[in-house]
């Protein structure tokens, strides 16, 4: 090949060379611009999504690590109701979580016993035992009448109207059970009904047409006997004592209505009243025991015949006597007054 040859090749393939370039440099130009424009609609179209896919895995780490947070309190039981109420639709738990949650309800012994339960419809729960209950039908009847607030109301529900017979009836029956007020017709009635006698009818005093009732244990009140036939008149005992001297002091060891006894001398004692007698003219009996011979307990008279030389209504002085052997202290003595 000639010089002039080569030199056209080499030409030409030069020319062909630098178009080649051109279109290189023409297209990397292009495929610049291809990708910023496409670069440039990723980042108007999806660089939001992405956005708004990490604000939500934040929101979820967040969540979840309130949800640990919240679990935990549970557990130790120092969590607020209202704050798993405000939480709980956008708490994520992971399955140990979720365990350790579950395992809070069988913790209570009422909301076990309550969940095992089978309901439907017209059933009510009751109570059999703590933390035990059953189910039992529960009609519509039933469920009227506990929802009335009156007996009226009650009795509306059961289909048992209010007879105005019935209750004017029962306002008029013998009450035992609270205070009732009886016209004379209705208290006659009453009392034949119940077979009583006149004295069922009487006041309980001591006027005339009364019933005598006790005013004390085993005790009438004060009552005029002059009426009265075929009775002996009591006579009353207005006190009593029984007593020794032990050769030191008077001991006495019962007595009723009397104050004190006082040894003046040998055989020689002063009885007081507790309260005076109605007058001085009562009686004074004794007995005696001692050791040996007759004894006799009398008022003291100054000679032995005379007057007592103290007998008034509050003290009588008596004399406590050995016959064939004068005064002498007793080992034991009783004395009474009598009447008065």
């Amino acid at each position: 090949m000639t010089e002039a040859a080569w030199d056209a090749a080499l030409t030409s393939v030069g020319a062909r060379l630098r178009a080649l370039e051109a279109i290189r440099a023409d297209f990397e130009a292009l495929i610049a611009l291809g990708t910023g424009q496409a670069l440039e609609v990723i980042a108007a179209n999806v660089g939001p999504q992405l956005d708004a896919i990490r604000a939500t895995i934040d929101q979820l780490t967040a969540d979840a690590a309130l949800a640990e947070d919240i679990v935990a309190a549970i557990n130790s039981g120092s969590i607020p109701a209202s704050v798993v109420a405000e939480t709980a639709a956008r708490i994520w738990l992971t399955p140990t979580l979720r365990d350790s949650w579950n395992a809070k309800q069988p913790g209570d012994p009422t909301l076990t016993a309550l969940a095992a339960l089978t309901v439907a419809a017209d059933r009510l729960i009751y109570a059999t035992a703590p933390d035990a209950f059953a189910v039992s039908p529960l009609t519509a009847i039933a469920r009227n009448l506990l929802a009335a607030a009156t007996a009226t109301a009650m009795r509306e529900v059961m289909g048992a109207a209010e007879d105005e017979a019935v209750t004017t009836a029962l306002g008029f029956r013998l009450r035992f059970d609270a205070a009732q007020v009886l016209t004379s017709p209705q208290r006659t009635q009453a009392h034949d009904n119940l077979g009583l006698g006149d004295a069922a009818l009487a006041n309980i005093g001591t006027a005339e047409g009364n019933v005598v009732a006790l005013d004390g244990p085993s005790r009438l009140p004060s009552l005029d006997g002059s009426q009265l036939a075929n009775v002996v008149p009591a006579i009353p005992v207005r006190a009593f004592a029984t007593f020794k001297w032990t050769g030191t002091a008077v001991e006495i060891l019962a007595s009723a209505g009397i104050a004190s006894i006082t040894r003046n001398g040998v055989g020689d004692y002063t009885v007081t009243f507790t309260e005076a007698m109605p007058s001085a003219h009562y009686a004074v009996t004794g007995s005696i025991a001692a050791a040996g011979g007759s004894w006799l307990l009398s008022p003291l008279s100054p000679s032995g015949l005379g007057a007592p030389s103290l007998m008034t209504t509050t003290q009588v002085r008596v004399a406590v006597y050995a016959y064939g052997g004068g005064f002498a202290d007793p080992t034991y003595a009783a004395i009474q007054i009598v009447g008065g």
